[in-house]
């Protein structure tokens, strides 16, 4: 659902008269667990970028099979592997996607085998148990670490634009920005993250966008 949702209608009953496509709309949790993901074989993800992919690793655990764009940070996320328990295609690629469900329309032993590994790579630390289980022997070792003593470094917040270079805080700035009707624009998917902290080197910051833009393992 959405605000393309009309024009992606008719154009899907322009192609024929015997194309039959339901939109489900909003759905609450248990229509969502117990009748659309046990029903379905498959998803595309068109994202061109992603955090964490939280709803289709989800569909995963219930067998269904991602057709998923190769999405910048894919590779090193390690949850959709091309030929292994997914099918990508290079984002924007739609030619690409379409060839990808067509294969598993073709090929049901294929389809089956990617569904089987789609299930069991949400397994272990991907399932609700293994998580928690994962932040317990974590937290736990926190727990058990030696009390820091001496300064801590400051985080500086900062956000782009005249007002920070007056120096005005960033918490200032963003009510200021919210009384005023005039919001901060981001210019990248996940600008308003505090993806950086400002403690990073820029080897450091290279080095992860090396990693995020890695080509997907096959």
């Amino acid at each position: 659902t959405g605000p393309e949702e009309e024009s992606l209608q008719a154009g899907l009953q322009a192609i024929s008269a015997d194309v039959h496509c339901h939109f489900h709309g909003w759905v609450d949790k248990e229509f969502l667990y117990q009748q659309l993901y046990p029903q379905a074989d498959l998803f595309i993800h068109f994202a061109a970028w992603e955090g964490v992919t939280i709803a289709p690793r989800e569909a995963m655990a219930h067998g269904v099979i991602p057709i998923i764009s190769q999405f910048r940070g894919q590779a090193e996320e390690g949850q959709f592997v091309d030929e292994v328990n997914a099918l990508t295609f290079p984002v924007g690629d739609t030619d690409c996607a379409v060839a990808a469900v067509a294969r598993l329309l073709q090929s049901p032993a294929y389809a089956e085998k990617l569904s089987s590994a789609a299930i069991h790579s949400q397994l272990g630390p991907y399932s609700f148990d293994g998580a928690i289980a994962t932040w317990h022997e974590a937290c736990t070792h926190c727990l058990a670490l030696p009390k820091r003593t001496g300064p801590y470094p400051v985080v500086q917040e900062t956000l782009d634009g005249r007002l920070s270079r007056m120096g005005v805080p960033a918490s200032v700035q963003s009510a200021l920005r919210t009384l005023t009707g005039r919001p901060v624009l981001h210019q990248s998917p996940g600008s308003e993250w505090p993806t950086s902290s400002g403690l990073l080197t820029p080897e450091e910051q290279s080095e992860l966008a090396k990693l995020s833009s890695s080509v997907p393992p096959r």
